[in-house]
C-alpha cells in the first residue's frame, strides 16, 4: 500500500468492492466542475482575479450540470452545497456493477428535516 492512501472495501454478497471506484467517478467529476465554478466567478468579477469567496458564490451558480450524464443534474446553491440528493442504485451481478435505477432524488426534504433537527 502507498504511503498516505487507503482503500476501504465493502464486502456485498462475497464481492469486494472497492472504494476506487467511487473515488474514479469523483475524480471525473470534480475538476469540471470546479472549471464552471471558476469560469463563474471570473465572470462574476468582469475578469479579476477572484476571491475564495468569488469562487464559493461560483459553484453556489451552478445550475442543470450534467456533465454529459455522467452526473445528475447539478444544481448548487447557498442553501444546498451537494447538488440536489441524487442518487443511483447499482448492484453487484456476476462481479460487476449493473445499473438498476437512473438517477433520483433520495427524499431531500426528509434529510432537510434531520438536519434541522439535529441542530
Amino acid at each position: 500500500m502507498e504511503s498516505g492512501r487507503q482503500q476501504a472495501t465493502v464486502v456485498i454478497d462475497g464481492h469486494t468492492i472497492s472504494r476506487w471506484v467511487v473515488l474514479f467517478r469523483r475524480s471525473k467529476s470534480v475538476p469540471p466542475i470546479t472549471k464552471v465554478a471558476i469560469r463563474n466567478a471570473l465572470n462574476a468579477t468582469d475578469g479579476r482575479p477572484p476571491t475564495g469567496e468569488d469562487v464559493k458564490k461560483g459553484f453556489e451558480s451552478i445550475h442543470n450540470f450534467t456533465l454529459g450524464g455522467l452526473v445528475p443534474p447539478l444544481e448548487i446553491s447557498a442553501a444546498d452545497h451537494e447538488g440536489g440528493g441524487w442518487v443511483q442504485i447499482f448492484q453487484v451481478k456476476g462481479g460487476k456493477f449493473v445499473k438498476e435505477t437512473d438517477w433520483f432524488r433520495a427524499y431531500p426534504e426528509v434529510l432537510a428535516q434531520l438536519l434541522k433537527a439535529s441542530e
